[in-house]
Protein backbone atom coordinates (compact mmCIF):
# COMPACT_ATOMS: atom_id res chain seq x y z
CA UNK A 1 0.00 0.00 0.00
CA UNK A 2 1.54 2.90 -1.48
CA UNK A 3 0.68 5.67 1.29
CA UNK A 4 1.76 9.36 1.86
CA UNK A 5 5.82 10.12 1.32
CA UNK A 6 6.18 13.49 0.29
CA UNK A 7 5.75 16.87 1.82
CA UNK A 8 2.59 18.04 0.12
CA UNK A 9 0.82 14.85 1.71
CA UNK A 10 2.16 15.89 5.13
CA UNK A 11 1.05 19.32 4.85
CA UNK A 12 -2.53 17.86 3.05
CA UNK A 13 -2.43 16.07 6.62
CA UNK A 14 -1.45 18.97 8.91
CA UNK A 15 -4.25 20.72 6.86
CA UNK A 16 -6.94 17.95 7.63
CA UNK A 17 -6.13 17.79 11.69
CA UNK A 18 -6.80 21.78 11.27
CA UNK A 19 -10.35 20.49 9.91
CA UNK A 20 -9.79 21.79 6.81
CA UNK A 21 -12.65 19.72 4.82
CA UNK A 22 -11.68 20.18 1.39
CA UNK A 23 -7.77 18.83 2.30
CA UNK A 24 -9.82 15.92 3.55
CA UNK A 25 -11.69 15.35 0.37
CA UNK A 26 -9.06 15.54 -1.53
CA UNK A 27 -7.20 13.03 0.88
CA UNK A 28 -10.08 10.48 0.72
CA UNK A 29 -10.24 11.00 -3.23
CA UNK A 30 -6.36 10.22 -3.31
CA UNK A 31 -5.98 7.22 -1.08
CA UNK A 32 -9.62 5.78 -0.63
CA UNK A 33 -8.42 3.31 -3.88
CA UNK A 34 -4.97 2.12 -2.60
CA UNK A 35 -6.31 1.71 1.29
CA UNK A 36 -9.36 -0.25 0.03
CA UNK A 37 -7.26 -2.61 -2.01
CA UNK A 38 -5.33 -2.93 0.66
CA UNK A 39 -7.65 -3.94 3.10
CA UNK A 40 -9.51 -6.09 0.13
CA UNK A 41 -6.36 -8.22 0.31
CA UNK A 42 -6.62 -8.91 4.23
CA UNK A 43 -10.35 -9.32 4.20
CA UNK A 44 -10.99 -11.34 0.89
CA UNK A 45 -14.68 -9.70 1.20
CA UNK A 46 -15.37 -6.50 -1.05
CA UNK A 47 -18.22 -5.17 0.89
CA UNK A 48 -16.36 -5.46 4.31
CA UNK A 49 -13.13 -4.17 2.57
CA UNK A 50 -15.48 -0.92 1.88
CA UNK A 51 -16.99 -0.53 4.76
CA UNK A 52 -13.57 -0.86 6.71
CA UNK A 53 -11.96 1.73 4.33
CA UNK A 54 -15.31 4.08 5.03
CA UNK A 55 -14.73 3.98 8.58
CA UNK A 56 -10.51 4.46 8.38
CA UNK A 57 -11.89 7.82 7.17
CA UNK A 58 -14.33 8.79 9.19
CA UNK A 59 -12.31 7.70 12.30
CA UNK A 60 -9.57 10.50 10.75
CA UNK A 61 -12.50 12.85 10.51
CA UNK A 62 -13.93 12.28 13.67
CA UNK A 63 -10.66 11.70 15.90
CA UNK A 64 -8.57 14.71 14.04
CA UNK A 65 -8.16 16.70 17.11
CA UNK A 66 -7.30 13.93 19.18
CA UNK A 67 -4.31 13.15 16.70
CA UNK A 68 -0.67 14.52 18.05
CA UNK A 69 2.17 13.39 15.47
CA UNK A 70 5.78 13.06 17.27
CA UNK A 71 7.53 11.72 13.84
CA UNK A 72 5.42 10.71 10.58
CA UNK A 73 1.66 10.63 9.86
CA UNK A 74 2.67 7.44 7.60
CA UNK A 75 2.69 5.07 10.15
CA UNK A 76 -0.01 6.60 11.97
CA UNK A 77 -2.47 6.08 9.19
CA UNK A 78 -1.32 2.85 8.70
CA UNK A 79 -1.95 1.98 11.95
CA UNK A 80 -5.54 2.87 11.86
CA UNK A 81 -5.75 0.68 8.89
CA UNK A 82 -4.39 -2.22 10.97
CA UNK A 83 -6.36 -1.41 13.66
CA UNK A 84 -9.74 -1.62 11.71
CA UNK A 85 -8.22 -4.24 10.17
CA UNK A 86 -7.92 -6.25 13.24
CA UNK A 87 -10.92 -5.20 14.60
CA UNK A 88 -13.31 -6.35 12.27
CA UNK A 89 -11.39 -9.53 12.44
CA UNK A 90 -11.74 -10.06 16.24
CA UNK A 91 -15.39 -9.21 15.61
CA UNK A 92 -16.23 -11.76 12.75
CA UNK A 93 -14.04 -14.13 15.63
CA UNK A 94 -16.57 -13.21 18.22
CA UNK A 95 -20.05 -13.55 16.19
CA UNK A 96 -18.96 -16.80 15.41
CA UNK A 97 -17.98 -18.04 18.87
CA UNK A 98 -21.75 -16.49 19.68
CA UNK A 99 -23.02 -18.56 16.53
CA UNK A 100 -21.59 -21.66 17.47
CA UNK A 101 -22.41 -21.80 21.19
CA UNK A 102 -26.15 -21.21 20.10
CA UNK A 103 -25.84 -23.71 17.92
CA UNK A 104 -24.02 -26.14 20.75
CA UNK A 105 -26.50 -25.12 23.56
CA UNK A 106 -29.57 -26.17 20.88
CA UNK A 107 -27.67 -29.29 19.37
CA UNK A 108 -26.80 -30.48 23.25
CA UNK A 109 -30.30 -29.45 24.86
CA UNK A 110 -32.31 -30.67 22.27
CA UNK A 111 -30.27 -33.53 21.31
CA UNK A 112 -32.82 -36.19 22.65
CA UNK A 113 -35.90 -34.40 21.26
CA UNK A 114 -36.35 -36.86 17.95
CA UNK A 115 -40.35 -36.07 16.86
CA UNK A 116 -41.90 -33.94 14.60
CA UNK A 117 -44.01 -32.48 17.06
CA UNK A 118 -41.16 -32.16 19.38
CA UNK A 119 -39.08 -30.26 16.74
CA UNK A 120 -41.86 -27.98 16.20
CA UNK A 121 -42.09 -26.86 20.05
CA UNK A 122 -38.60 -25.72 19.47
CA UNK A 123 -38.96 -23.67 16.06
CA UNK A 124 -42.19 -22.53 18.05
CA UNK A 125 -40.28 -21.11 21.29
CA UNK A 126 -37.69 -19.62 18.82
CA UNK A 127 -40.23 -17.59 17.04
CA UNK A 128 -41.29 -16.95 19.96
CA UNK A 129 -37.71 -15.22 21.07
CA UNK A 130 -37.65 -13.99 17.76
CA UNK A 131 -41.04 -11.75 18.42
CA UNK A 132 -39.49 -10.47 20.94
CA UNK A 133 -37.12 -8.14 19.58
CA UNK A 134 -37.96 -4.66 19.07
CA UNK A 135 -39.32 -4.12 15.44
CA UNK A 136 -36.97 -3.01 13.06
CA UNK A 137 -33.76 -5.16 14.49
CA UNK A 138 -36.83 -8.15 14.28
CA UNK A 139 -37.11 -6.98 10.50
CA UNK A 140 -33.53 -7.16 9.87
CA UNK A 141 -32.64 -10.23 11.65
CA UNK A 142 -35.37 -12.09 9.52
CA UNK A 143 -34.13 -10.63 6.26
CA UNK A 144 -30.48 -11.80 7.30
CA UNK A 145 -30.96 -15.44 8.76
CA UNK A 146 -34.20 -16.22 7.19
CA UNK A 147 -34.42 -14.79 3.71
CA UNK A 148 -30.65 -15.04 3.40
CA UNK A 149 -29.99 -11.19 2.11
CA UNK A 150 -27.00 -9.72 2.52
CA UNK A 151 -26.31 -6.55 4.31
CA UNK A 152 -26.04 -4.45 1.28
CA UNK A 153 -29.74 -5.45 0.48
CA UNK A 154 -30.95 -5.14 3.69
CA UNK A 155 -29.28 -1.85 3.36
CA UNK A 156 -31.37 -0.66 0.24
CA UNK A 157 -34.48 -2.24 1.69
CA UNK A 158 -34.25 -0.30 5.09
CA UNK A 159 -32.45 2.54 4.18
CA UNK A 160 -30.03 2.05 7.31
CA UNK A 161 -26.08 1.92 7.15
CA UNK A 162 -24.35 -1.43 6.99
CA UNK A 163 -23.21 -0.67 10.27
CA UNK A 164 -26.50 -0.67 11.93
CA UNK A 165 -27.54 -3.97 10.00
CA UNK A 166 -24.16 -4.82 11.83
CA UNK A 167 -25.34 -3.52 15.17
CA UNK A 168 -28.98 -5.28 15.04
CA UNK A 169 -27.89 -8.47 13.68
CA UNK A 170 -25.06 -8.64 16.70
CA UNK A 171 -27.70 -7.77 19.66
CA UNK A 172 -30.53 -10.26 18.40
CA UNK A 173 -27.95 -12.70 18.64
CA UNK A 174 -26.95 -12.11 21.79
CA UNK A 175 -30.65 -11.83 23.38
CA UNK A 176 -31.59 -15.08 21.39
CA UNK A 177 -28.78 -16.67 22.99
CA UNK A 178 -29.67 -15.63 26.30
CA UNK A 179 -32.90 -16.33 25.71
CA UNK A 180 -32.88 -19.72 24.37
CA UNK A 181 -30.46 -20.77 27.58
CA UNK A 182 -33.17 -19.29 29.83
CA UNK A 183 -35.47 -21.57 27.84
CA UNK A 184 -33.32 -25.31 28.10
CA UNK A 185 -32.83 -24.26 31.81
CA UNK A 186 -36.77 -24.25 32.10
CA UNK A 187 -36.83 -27.39 30.04
CA UNK A 188 -34.37 -29.23 32.42
CA UNK A 189 -35.98 -28.28 35.65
Amino acid sequence: MKLIDDQNDCELFALILQGDEKSFQTFYETYFSSIYYHVLKLVKIELVAEEITQEIFVTLWIKKEQVFIKQNFKSYFYAIVHNKVIDFLRKLKRERKIYDLIKDAAEGQFATITTKSENSEIEVLLHQAIERLPDKRKIVFRLSKFENKSYGEISTLLHISKHTINDHIAKANRFLKKHLESMTQLIDR
